[in-house]
C-alpha cells in the first residue's frame, strides 16, 4: 500500500516556479476568486432584470394602465353626458317659494261652504203675525174652554214649502187640526242652503191657543 502511494507521488508532474509563486500568492488567488464571484452575481442580476422586464411588458400589454390621456378622455365623455344647467339665483328662488306658500291655503284654512238655515220671509215676527191674523179658534174648543200649546214639526223643502207636518205634542183633536192647517197654509220660507246647494231642513214651532177673556 505504501509503495503505491509513493509511486503516485513520485509520478505526479512537477510545478513550475511561476505556478508555485502564483499558488503561494494567496491575495491574488482571493482577488481572482472574488472577481469571478462578482461576475456571476452580475450575470444573475442581469438575468433577473431581463425576466422581470419581460413579465412587466406582458402585464402592461394584457392589462394596460389608465394613463392621464385616458383619464381625460373618460372625463370628457362624462362631461358630454352632463346637461348644462344655468346657475340659479338662490335668493330669487327663496322669494318665489315664499310667495307660493303665502298664496296657497293650508288644509286647516280651507274655507268650507257656509250653512244658512231656513227662515220665514220677513222673519219670525212676520210669521207669528200671520198665525195671529189667521188662527180660527174651533167652536168646540171654545165651548170646552180648551187652551194650550200645540208643538208642530215640519220640513221646509228646497222651494221654501212646508211638508210632512206632524203634531209632536197636542192639546185636543180640534186644536191640533187647526195648528196643522196654519202650518200647511203659511207663506213660503227662504230655504236652507249649504254653499250653493238648497236643502231640506226640519223645524219645530209651538202654536199657542188662548181664549180671550170676556168682560
Amino acid at each position: 500500500m505504501k509503495d503505491r502511494i509513493i509511486h503516485v507521488i513520485k509520478n505526479k508532474p512537477s510545478l513550475s516556479e511561476t505556478e508555485i509563486k502564483e499558488l503561494m500568492d494567496f491575495d491574488d488567488v482571493l482577488f481572482r476568486a472574488n472577481k469571478s464571484r462578482k461576475r456571476n452575481l452580475v450575470k444573475n442580476a442581469m438575468a433577473l432584470i431581463l425576466i422581470f422586464g419581460t413579465i412587466s411588458t406582458l402585464v402592461f400589454i394584457i392589462y394596460p394602465k389608465e394613463t392621464p390621456i385616458m383619464k381625460n378622455h373618460e372625463s370628457a365623455k362624462r362631461l358630454e353626458t352632463i346637461p348644462l344647467v344655468k346657475p340659479e339665483n338662490k335668493s330669487e328662488k327663496v322669494k318665489v317659494v315664499e310667495k307660493v306658500i303665502k298664496n296657497q291655503k293650508s288644509p286647516t284654512q280651507k274655507s268650507e261652504p257656509d250653512f244658512v238655515d231656513a227662515e220665514p220671509m220677513g222673519g219670525y215676527s212676520v210669521l207669528y203675525k200671520y198665525f195671529e191674523d189667521n188662527l180660527m179658534y174651533p167652536i168646540v174648543s171654545k165651548s170646552n174652554k180648551e187652551e194650550g200649546t200645540v208643538l208642530v214639526e215640519f220640513y221646509i223643502n228646497e222651494f221654501g214649502q212646508a211638508q210632512n207636518v206632524k203634531i209632536l205634542e197636542g192639546v185636543s183633536p180640534e186644536l191640533d187640526t187647526e195648528a196643522d192647517r196654519l202650518i200647511s197654509k203659511m207663506p213660503l220660507w227662504r230655504p236652507a242652503s249649504f254653499g250653493d246647494k238648497k236643502m231640506n231642513v226640519r223645524k219645530v214651532i209651538p202654536i199657542q191657543f188662548t181664549l180671550k177673556k170676556s168682560n
